[in-house]
């Protein structure tokens, strides 16, 4: 297992939390309320996630319909299933990798696998924005990049060096990723059958 080794997040290895079949968090990790406290989300630390469907916490249809469709086929495979994605933080890029593991009766393990940092030359701020308004972007939930005149790139390239920036976004996913888990999912439909 790697570890990054940036001094905020040395201690992180692996968030985990386990959803039972309805997509349910039914337990959380011991690293969970760490990372919640170090991403600015205290209503997230502790057990009051329990209880709560994994889904609610995830913005944007189209992510909700990505996780989903992940979850069910991890299920459906029975065989653990990976993917790579971006959890940024406004002054890091963090790599993450997600596996869900098969449990009994359609519970699932899910860990998220810190596997290196990158800092930002300024701290980016992503506010989620209720609705779509003319100055509000499309954030990629796997990959980060953000759609910008119907060209997805790095937020990064939208701000002078050095200047912090906060950026209206609501969530969806590329082309690119929305391609690379079908293709996840028809691997997985594939090894299932």
């Amino acid at each position: 297992m790697q570890t990054t080794q940036d001094s905020d997040t040395n201690a992180l290895e692996s968030v985990e939390f386990e959803i039972d079949g309805n997509n349910v968090i039914t337990a959380t990790g011991a690293l969970w309320s760490a990372f919640a406290l170090t991403n600015d989300a205290p209503q997230l630390a502790g057990e009051t996630v329990i209880g709560k469907s994994l889904l609610q916490f995830i913005s944007g249809e189209s992510s909700r319909n990505l996780m989903r469709n992940l979850l069910d086929a991890a299920r459906q495979s029975r065989k653990p299933l990976e993917l790579d994605y971006r959890c940024d933080s406004p002054e890091l890029r963090r790599q993450m990798r997600m596996r869900l593991e098969p449990l009994d009766h359609g519970f699932l393990r899910c860990s998220n696998l810190l596997l290196k940092t990158e800092p930002r030359a300024a701290p980016i701020h992503f506010v989620c924005a209720k609705q779509r308004a003319r100055d509000t972007l499309i954030r990629c939930s796997i990959c980060n990049r953000i759609k910008n005149r119907e060209r997805w790139m790095e937020a990064d390239h939208l701000k002078a060096a050095r200047h912090t920036l906060t950026l209206k976004v609501t969530y969806g996913v590329c082309p690119d990723c929305s391609c690379r888990l079908q293709q996840l999912a028809d691997a997985s439909a594939t090894a299932s059958g």
